[in-house]
């Protein structure tokens, strides 16, 4: 249960800064910074609980690479899913008490949103797994490496990487719902390859030893 709760509680504070920054900054050009500090602090104090997925993706690739139970997959991403969800309503009422809770949502171009959310996703998940996600140069290493991939891919698809976010930012109106689709299929697919591509490394690292 304390795993779930540190999921939940992770992908929380997450989802409520990309939310708030985002429609702060009329722009959200402190986005992809605030996402990345707030990835390495959470892994970092939560990572030794849960192992600090915050995103069905990653867990979706720990299960492919054996890392996590199947019996605790599910757990893990209705876990994310709620918390999503619960930072989602936090985060436009939040938006509200200060006026700023009306803004256009992102125009996605289908085939450039899901190649970049698939590209980014990989890239992101690969480090997850080839990093100690529990410790905290694991957190910072993952959080550089967020805020860089935001800035790249946010123009093209908000650079989301992550389907719980992507209910989140659904539910709070930056994204329209229409688009969810991108969200699921391109960050599982390249969490999935990503999972494919560690296996791989991992099989040529111990030859070579």
């Amino acid at each position: 249960m304390r795993k779930y709760l540190a999921e939940g509680l992770g992908v929380f504070f997450l989802v409520l800064v990309v939310v708030v920054v985002h429609a702060h900054e009329q722009g959200g050009s402190n986005t992809p910074l605030a996402a990345g500090l707030a990835l390495a602090g959470l892994m970092a104090v939560l990572g030794p609980i849960s192992g600090a997925h915050f995103n069905p993706a990653f867990t979706l690739a720990m299960l492919i690479a054996g890392r996590i139970y199947r019996r605790e997959a599910p757990y893990y991403m209705l876990a994310q899913i709620l918390g999503a969800l619960s930072a989602s309503f936090f985060g436009v009422f939040l938006l509200g008490c200060i006026g700023n809770d009306e803004f256009p949502p992102h125009r996605n171009d289908g085939v450039c949103s899901i190649m970049a959310e698939f590209i980014g996703a990989f890239i992101f998940t690969l480090a997850f797994l080839r990093l100690p996600g529990n410790q905290i140069n694991g957190g910072a290493v993952c959080g550089a490496l967020l805020s860089a991939l935001m800035f790249t891919l946010g123009p093209v698809s908000m650079a989301v990487f992550n389907p719980a976010l992507a209910i989140g930012l659904s539910m709070s109106g930056w994204t329209p719902w229409a688009d969810i689709w991108l969200y699921l299929i391109g960050p599982l697919l390249g969490a999935a390859t990503a999972a494919s591509a560690q296996t791989y490394f991992a099989a040529a690292e111990s030859a070579d030893s």
